[in-house]
This record gives C-alpha cells, sequence and structure tokens, in this order.
C-alpha cells in the first residue's frame, strides 16, 4: 500500500503541478495583455494629447497666413497704384532744361536759366537751380569744345 499511496502521491502531485502551470501561464498570458492594453490606452491618450496641440498650432498658422495673405492684397493694391502714378508721370512731357543760346554771355543765360518756369517747377532751392544752370552752361560749353577739335 506503499507503493499505491507513493504512486497517488506523485500523480496528485504532477497533476497539480501541470495545473497550476496552466493556470499560471492563463494568468501571465491575461497580466500582459492587461498590461498591453494599458500601454494602448495610455498612448492613444499622449496622442490625443499631441494631436490637439497640433489643432491649435493649425488654428494659429491659418490665422496668420489669412492676416499675411491680406498684407499680400494690400502691398499689391499699393504697387498697383504706385505704378499707375509712375505711368501718369513718365506721361506728362517733361519740358527740356534751358541750354545757352550761341554767344550768349553767362551772365544773361543765367538770369534766364534760374528764371524759367520749369526750373522753378523742379528745382525750389534757387542754390540748387543755379547748380543745375552752372552745369548746363558747362555742358554746353564741353560740347562746343569737343565739336570743334572733332570739326
Amino acid at each position: 500500500m506503499n507503493i499505491d499511496n507513493t504512486v497517488i502521491t506523485v500523480i496528485s502531485t504532477a497533476i497539480a503541478a501541470v495545473t497550476s502551470w496552466f493556470v499560471g501561464v492563463r494568468k501571465t498570458r491575461k497580466e500582459l495583455e492587461s498590461m498591453s492594453l494599458n500601454n494602448i490606452e495610455k498612448s492613444i491618450e499622449i496622442y490625443s494629447v499631441i494631436i490637439d496641440n497640433l489643432k491649435d498650432e493649425v488654428k494659429e498658422m491659418m490665422v496668420k497666413i489669412d492676416e499675411l495673405e491680406d498684407k499680400i492684397d494690400k502691398l499689391t493694391k499699393e504697387n498697383a497704384e504706385l505704378h499707375q502714378l509712375l505711368l501718369k508721370e513718365k506721361d506728362q512731357k517733361v519740358m527740356p532744361l534751358p541750354v545757352p543760346k550761341s554767344n550768349e554771355p553767362i551772365g544773361l543765360f543765367n538770369n534766364r536759366c534760374m528764371s524759367d518756369p520749369t526750373m522753378k517747377k523742379e528745382y525750389k532751392s534757387s542754390v540748387q537751380r543755379f547748380a543745375v544752370c552752372k552745369s548746363q552752361w558747362e555742358k554746353s560749353k564741353m560740347e562746343t569744345i569737343s565739336s570743334l577739335k572733332n570739326g
């Protein structure tokens, strides 16, 4: 009987060990699945926060884009207006600057040049107007000298 008891004890112990092993394996799998689910839930929460932050940033960027597009439209319109003004100014005929007449003395030319309506309009300052008249006189004399040398 002793052997029967030993065999029964060994078989019982083996069955208990196998059953415990199967139960342990199942428990471990369930714990791993539970941990995986917890990790997935935490990941989803983190991604939700990131997505919300990105949505806010996209909204801010859209507002900035709208503002910049408005500025571009405004600048484009202003540019077109300035272009039209330039074209109008270009279309207006600019009166030529006075040039010395043949054998005109410098004093007479300066008087005529300084009182010229175009010169008064273009050069409000008498100092600036005088400098332009002087430049016109010198330019005329240089052209005369050059034509004499070449002619």
